[in-house]
């Protein structure tokens, strides 16, 4: 999947990437190892981005800043019908022990005000003209010594704060290393109508398979699976009966992944089929 990969590294981590990858997969994990937050500049191409309780869309030129935590790449084609063959990016990684060696007063790791988990960097003349700059280095990385690679680190940090109006880049750089908190029903009802599989609901929930169907059966008295497609299935019914798009569309909107997938999952609980559903909806005279 990855294609190309340059790397800069600062006393043995990878703090500044130039990554090209092909977009043969549906979605994989982006993991990150040492609780680092991640700034990102996409290059060329498209992606998604989930997280627990939200999907951000990124096309080039886009720009976004990620804690740590568990999310998902998710390819272009899973949304919408529009095809890329690379994606790639230039990738910034803050590490929290890096960092505070960086600004060595005023740094505790309290409550920040303002929580996020992903967002969408605004680029500015500044930002773009950083970027260039980093693009250059990785281009050469022969000249990339530690002190230019800590100015760069810190240069990038000054401009994220004052890029997210922060009050002063202490209280930015603590907000990047406060992890966000997710209730299991969070996850559950701002991904119900996805096609996710159960694993990656578990994963989403920072919880083991069998720890995530423990506490989902205790929410909800009964199983993962039979509960999201039950959930599927009645806003699939909804969308037959009051709305007028393709029933393919529909079954893509409540999260299956194929029509025939839909089809049969419908005529099993329902016991007709969804086309059945819409011919005796249209079947009725106004008023009944």
């Amino acid at each position: 999947m990855i294609l190309e990969r340059t790397e800069i590294r600062y006393r043995g981590k990878v703090v500044f990437e130039r990554m090209v990858m092909s977009t043969n997969f549906k979605r994989v994990p982006k993991l990150f190892l040492e609780e680092e937050a991640c700034f990102l500049f996409l290059t060329k191409g498209a992606f998604h981005f989930r997280t627990p309780t939200k999907i951000l869309n990124f096309n080039a030129g886009d720009a976004m800043l990620s804690k740590c935590g568990n999310y998902f790449l998710e390819n272009v084609m899973i949304n919408r019908k529009t095809e890329h063959s690379v994606i790639s990016a230039i990738g910034a990684f803050f590490y929290p022990a890096m960092v505070k060696g960086f600004f060595p007063t005023g740094l505790k790791m309290e409550k920040i005000r303002e929580e996020f988990d992903a967002k969408k960097i605004n680029i500015e003349p500044l930002m773009k003209a950083y970027i260039d700059s980093i693009s250059f280095i990785l281009d050469n990385p022969q000249i990339a010594d530690e002190n230019l690679i800590r100015t760069k680190i810190k240069e990038l940090l000054l401009l994220l704060s004052k890029s997210e109006n922060s009050s002063s880049i202490y209280s930015f750089v603590n907000s990047l290393f406060v992890p966000c908190e997710y209730e299991i029903v969070d996850v559950i009802q701002k991904n119900l109508y996805s096609n996710l599989s159960i694993p990656e609901y578990a994963h989403l929930s920072n919880m083991s398979l069998a720890t995530f169907k423990r506490k989902f059966k205790e929410l909800y008295k009964m199983s993962p699976a039979r509960y999201i497609l039950q959930k599927k299935l009645e806003k699939a019914l909804h969308l037959l009966q009051f709305q007028t798009q393709p029933i393919s569309e529909i079954a893509y909107e409540c999260g299956f992944e194929t029509a025939s997938h839909f089809n049969k999952a419908f005529k099993r609980h329902f016991g007709k089929s969804p086309s059945l559903i819409r011919l005796s909806q249209k079947d009725k005279k106004p008023g009944q």
